[in-house]
Parts: C-alpha cells; sequence; structure tokens
C-alpha cells in the first residue's frame, strides 16, 4: 500500500500531535479526539477544510495503527533524523574502545570465578583419588 499524501514537512506524528514512541492506544485516543473535532458534521471548520483536515488524520491513523505499516514509515524518516557520521582526524583516537581499570565488582567477580575453577579441579581430583583407593 503506498504511502498517502501528506503534508510537506509535516509527518504522520506531528499531524496526530503524538510523538514517535507513542504507544497504539495514545495514537488511537489522538485519532478518536482529531476525528470528532475535524470531522464535518461536528465541526464549525468550513466543509472543504474540514474534510481535508479529517482526511489527514485518517490517512496518519492508517498508517501508524498497523505495527508494519509503522515501522516501514519510522524507516523512511530514518534519514531526516540521522546525524552524520563520525570521522576521526588523529592517529591516536582510532574509534577502538579504550582500556579502563577493572572496577571493585569486577575484580571480585573474577575473584569469585577463579576460586570456583579451583574449588572445582579439587574436588574433582579428591573424587578422583578415593576411587581409586576403593
Amino acid at each position: 500500500m503506498p504511502l498517502p499524501h501528506c503534508i510537506e514537512n509535516s509527518t504522520f506524528y506531528h499531524i496526530l500531535g503524538v510523538t514517535p514512541q507513542a504507544s497504539p492506544k495514545e495514537i488511537r485516543s489522538a485519532y478518536r479526539e482529531l476525528s470528532k473535532r475535524y470531522h464535518p458534521d461536528t465541526t464549525t471548520y468550513a466543509p472543504e477544510v474540514a474534510r481535508e483536515k479529517l482526511r489527514q488524520v485518517q490517512d496518519a491513523y492508517k498508517i501508524l495503527q498497523d505495527p508494519v505499516y509503522r515501522a516501514a514509515y519510522d524507516l523512511s524518516l530514518l534519514p531526516q533524523y540521522q546525524t552524520p557520521p563520525v570521522t576521526f582526524s588523529s592517529k591516536e583516537d582510532d574509534g577502538l574502545p579504550t582500556e579502563r581499570p577493572l572496577s571493585g565488582g569486577e575484580i571480585f567477580a573474577l575473584f569469585v570465578l577463579v576460586a570456583t575453577l579451583i574449588l572445582c579441579l579439587g574436588i574433582a581430583f579428591t573424587i578422583a583419588l578415593l576411587r581409586e583407593t576403593l
């Protein structure tokens, strides 16, 4: 299904007055409120204006209420919101992670891991020696 007509420099999220992180419930609520506001039978706007506004709200809701269409629409907006790639100018800053000292919690976790390994090996050797003597 091709994307319906949309106002230039406006997104479906903007038309419904919700954020791109809005839940389906928030989108449905915004649609219901706006459809009541712009329906030609219940508004004070001129009929032509009301029909156009209502059509835009319906188009926006049609796309945003369906998870598949919404994902495709969000991907179409992605270039608009992407930041330019980061470039590194110096040889020292090559973009690789830098080494940092281990925290106290990480050192303790390593200690427990090594102690557990040594204890398991000790138990295994003890069991092996006891089986040979029986």
